[in-house]
This record gives C-alpha cells, sequence and structure tokens, in this order.
C-alpha cells in the first residue's frame, strides 16, 4: 500500500498555520522565521519536488498577505528554474510532482484573485457606484500578456484556464506594481 505522502504534506501546513496563530502573538518571530525557512525550500531549485510542494502549501496557509509578498512575486523564477524541467521529464514521480506543485501555485493565484475580486465590489459597494464589474467580464489581451510575464506561461496559462477575469488578472498584477 502507497502511503499518500501528499495529504501529509497538506496535514503538516495546516498544523504550522494552527501553531503560528496560536502562538505567534507570544514568540513574535515564529512566523517570520517559519516563512523564511519555507521561502528558501520552496526557491531551492536543489531541493526535492515533495519539498517544494510543501513549502508551497506551507506558505499559503500563513495568510494572504504572505502569499502576495514571497510567493506571488517569486513564481516566474520557481516556474522558470524548477518546474519547466520537471514537468517536461520521462520520470512519472517527478512529472505527478512538478503538476502538484504547479496545481498549488495556480490555487495561490486564484485565492489571491478571489480576494482581489471581493475587495473590488467591497469598494464599489461603499462609494455607492452602480458599475459593477460583471463576473464574466474577461481581461483584456494586454492584461493577460503582462500576468504571463509576471508569473510565466506554465503558471499563467494554467491560472487563465480556470479564471480569466478582469478583476481577478488585476488584482494579480496590482502586486507588480
Amino acid at each position: 500500500m502507497e502511503q499518500d505522502h501528499w495529504s501529509t504534506r497538506d496535514q503538516a501546513a495546516t498544523l504550522i498555520s494552527s501553531i503560528c496563530h496560536q502562538y505567534g502573538k507570544s514568540y513574535h518571530t515564529l512566523q517570520p522565521r517559519i516563512a523564511k525557512a519555507l521561502l528558501r525550500a520552496f526557491l531551492d531549485p536543489t531541493k526535492p519536488l515533495t519539498t517544494q510542494y510543501g513549502a508551497i502549501k506551507g506558505l499559503s496557509q500563513l495568510g494572504t498577505e504572505v502569499t502576495r509578498v514571497l510567493v506571488v512575486p517569486n513564481i516566474k523564477f520557481y516556474s522558470d528554474n524548477c518546474l519547466q524541467y520537471a514537468l517536461n521529464s520521462t520520470n512519472a514521480f517527478k512529472s505527478e510532482g512538478a503538476n502538484k506543485c504547479k496545481e498549488a501555485l495556480v490555487d495561490i493565484l486564484l485565492q489571491v484573485g478571489k480576494e482581489s475580486s471581493k475587495s473590488s465590489l467591497d469598494r464599489q459597494s461603499s462609494t455607492g457606484t452602480d458599475t459593477l464589474m460583471s463576473d464574466g467580464e474577461s481581461a483584456s489581451e494586454d492584461d493577460r500578456t503582462a500576468l504571463l510575464e509576471h508569473v510565466g506561461p506554465i503558471i499563467g496559462k494554467a491560472f487563465m484556464e480556470i479564471d480569466n477575469s478582469k478583476t481577478s488578472v488585476q488584482g494579480i498584477l496590482e502586486i507588480f506594481s
């Protein structure tokens, strides 16, 4: 029987997050130290994909601000230096690991885009404007091109297959401005 090590990494990420939330006020350097260690593991091309996946999931569990500041700006570097080669590998285990990392990064972009859409709607409702962007309004060609330049084609195309809305894409692009 094969052990599902992916769910073990997911559970470890959740546990790290709950420890940071529970003890972060008493130990104010706890979350920054954990985030630093996870970021190093995420960006190190010599680490196995399973370790990188665990680091991505761990960083995502530390909150939206952590993902906006530490993960999203580094997606292109990671994609170009780690993911690209592994996705093209003939080794099934390596290819599976690369796909799991890719899915985790797309999930982070989806979360950032969703929160950007929500905050955009909140801002519009608080100002009393009736010009709400419809959820179906697609991102412009310029925005799509900019997203691909910032996060790379591997993650960018996978993200836009799921969510190509103007507010989500622009919300992600705001991180790079």
